[in-house]
């Protein structure tokens, strides 16, 4: 895959989780990718990512921001950093709001991602 492709990916990707498109999130996987989340824990599948999307993500918060930053790719691995947020009283878990910065692994088979790993490197809320 080449570094126009992914960062297409990773546009379509962020999109769907802003949009809490679940059907279009888990149409960017392989049928037997995975979805590692730091809060939620490990998804795998397409039907279980679009659950995951739509009925924990979107289930406790709502107005995501989600930029993708600096990614880079080789071979079929890619990292990206990303800035989340979530507004004050948008979710149930954090009243005040929450601000990561992370970093994000994701692996593919060319055209899809296979499995996607968020590490959370900071936090504030």
């Amino acid at each position: 895959m080449d570094q126009g492709k992914f960062r297409e990916l990773l546009d379509s990707f962020t999109e769907a989780v802003q949009n809490g498109n679940g059907e279009a999130l888990a149409s960017l996987f392989t049928p037997q990718g995975s979805y590692e989340d730091g809060f939620y824990g490990q998804f795998i599948g397409r039907n279980a990512i679009q659950d995951m999307l739509q009925n924990h993500f979107w289930g406790h918060a709502h107005s995501f921001t989600w930029e993708m930053l600096d990614p880079v790719i080789q071979d079929q691995v890619g990292y990206a950093s990303y800035l989340f947020s979530i507004p004050p009283n948008s979710q149930r878990l954090w009243d005040k709001g929450l601000f990561l910065k992370a970093c994000q692994n994701l692996n593919s088979n060319g055209t899809r991602f296979s499995t996607t790993v968020r590490s959370l490197t900071q936090g504030l809320h």
